[in-house]
């Protein structure tokens, strides 16, 4: 990764955490661009650019926040130990994703815009269960 790749990697991780810092504070429908590029010290364009909009943000943020709890499940389910540590280092993990992103979930309008699900991928949803199911 250049130098370039970087700058920009930083200015996505920083806009995204920024982001996750205003739903700790606001609905997801009150938060504005304009909020989110000045928590961030960025432009609104840097925004678009990088994002296009605030919902294709937050559904970035919420897939990532998937994308890692699956993979720390799995990594807990292929490693050591008997099924008791296991679930108990799941219960951990879960945990810590929720507390994390507490608000992130709560602050959703969940009558504008239906379940949670609807901010990951079909295939991140069917992993999802089928991890669940093997607990």
């Amino acid at each position: 990764m250049n130098g370039y790749e970087k700058r920009v990697e930083s200015k996505k991780r920083q806009i995204k955490k920024c982001a996750l810092e205003l739903l700790d504070r606001y609905e997801i429908e009150r938060i504005t661009i304009f909020q989110i590029a000045e928590n961030a010290k960025v432009s609104r364009a840097t925004i678009y650019k990088h994002f296009g909009d605030k919902e294709n943000l937050y559904t970035e943020i919420f897939n990532e926040i998937v994308t890692e709890s699956i993979e720390n499940i799995k990594m807990v389910m292929n490693g050591d130990g008997n099924f008791y540590e296991k679930y108990k280092k799941i219960q951990e993990l879960k945990a810590n994703v929720f507390k994390l992103s507490e608000s992130a979930f709560t602050n959703i309008n969940m009558e504008r815009h239906g379940e949670f699900i609807g901010y990951i991928s079909v295939e991140q949803s069917a992993r999802i269960r089928e991890l669940t199911d093997q607990l």
